[in-house]
Order: structure tokens, then sequence, then C-alpha cells
């Protein structure tokens, strides 16, 4: 696969972080193949940071959960 200017979101948790954080899904799908549905974002480098930040607090959360 060659680079998409879309994030497919497949992650509710993640979709309603990034709408916290201003970004808003151009389109919401759902995957056949997967069974799931996804939400259909425009790639930046804002995107990507955000990105960044919810894959550090994602993890400190499942470790304050223990």
């Amino acid at each position: 696969m060659g680079n998409s200017k879309y994030f497919y979101c497949y992650s509710y948790k993640l979709m309603h972080f990034l709408k916290s954080y201003g970004f808003w899904y151009l389109s919401k799908g759902f995957n056949r193949k997967s069974n799931s549905t996804y939400f259909l974002f425009e790639k930046s480098d804002d995107l990507d940071n955000a990105i960044i930040v919810w894959n550090t607090i994602k993890f400190k959360l499942k470790e304050n959960q223990k």
C-alpha cells in the first residue's frame, strides 16, 4: 500500500479524542471484510501529532487501571 492522504480510524475512542481536538471525520463507513465501522480523516501533521498524544495517553490509562 502506498502513502494515502487519508487515515482510517477504527476506534470509537480515538475518533472522539480527535473530535475533542477539533478534527472532524470526512465520512463514516463500514469495512465488510473486518465487519467494522471506520471514520475517515484527512491526514495532516496536526492529526499525526494528535494521534501521538493519544497513543501516549492510551498506554498511561491502561497502566493506571491495573
